[in-house]
């Protein structure tokens, strides 16, 4: 199942990069744009206003690139330019988004106590240099733990942007036993993503261009685009497990509720 995955995952998101830049591009680039001017304007009325209006704009993009996303991957509509959509589709998946998170947080939290308890025996052992790597594993170990509460439910996303009658009892049981192989394969494209921006930071850094306003643009701009396929990534995991579970629905019972209006 992994190997599907991660072919899946790396057709949609590196086979159809041009796509990924018009689903997003637009979006990434207002919010370098609003970061820019509320760290030129820090602490003062003007920054402030920055800020309220990068966080809309966050929420908007997220429900607009979703949608958009979704419908690309289960549907193959493909923007022919630059979007910046936002109706009543985009606003119902932000809802699903938000509801999806709200549902996952209280795992969260709960989550908190036994993380906090583990890196205190973790500080108690005193073993030196292996402390920072068992520390690194512990945090690898939550994150990955609270990304397995809100994937069991975040189907009703996509669902929500194809028009799929899938709550979250139903979004639970279409989720079971996609979750390892989903994160494998989104690592998969993750990871070399993250070691080719990390060399070249250090290379960069290496030249002295960092201190120039054309290191600083580069950096931006390649802080972007890991941005956009990092996103890309993490809804096509989410589409792939989705399309892949429906499948076997709709080859089980056509007939379902699930597919009623849709």
């Amino acid at each position: 199942m992994y190997r599907s995955f991660l072919s899946d995952m790396f057709a949609l998101v590196v086979e159809n990069i041009h796509t990924t830049l018009h689903i997003a591009g637009a979006w990434v680039a207002i919010s370098i744009g609003l970061n820019i001017a509320q760290t030129m304007t820090s602490f003062s009325p003007l920054g402030t206003l920055f800020m309220v209006a990068n966080i809309i704009c966050s929420l908007l993009a997220s429900g607009s690139i979703a949608t958009a996303w979704h419908c690309f991957g289960l549907l193959n509509e493909r923007p022919e330019t630059f979007q910046l959509r936002f109706g009543r589709l985009e606003l119902k998946v932000l809802g699903r988004i938000m509801l999806a998170v709200l549902i996952s947080t209280p795992a969260f939290i709960l989550s908190l106590i036994p993380m906090a308890i583990l890196l205190e025996i973790i500080k108690s052992l005193q073993i030196g240099n292996l402390s920072g790597l068992l520390y690194f594993i512990a945090i690898i170990g939550f994150i990955l733990l609270n990304f397995y509460f809100y994937f069991r439910v975040c189907f009703i996303v996509p669902a929500a942007a194809v028009g799929h009658n899938v709550g979250i009892k139903k979004a639970f049981i279409l989720s079971k036993n996609h979750f390892i192989p989903t994160v494998l394969a989104g690592l998969s494209l993750q990871i070399p993503a993250l070691i080719t921006l990390g060399f070249f930071i250090v290379l960069v850094r290496g030249v002295g261009a960092t201190s120039t306003i054309a290191g600083q643009i580069l950096l931006t701009i390649s802080f972007a685009l890991l941005q956009i396929f990092s996103m890309s990534v993490t809804l096509a995991a989410v589409t792939v497990a989705y399309r892949r579970a429906i499948e076997t629905l709709w080859a089980e019972n056509p007939n379902d509720p699930v597919f009623v209006g849709s």
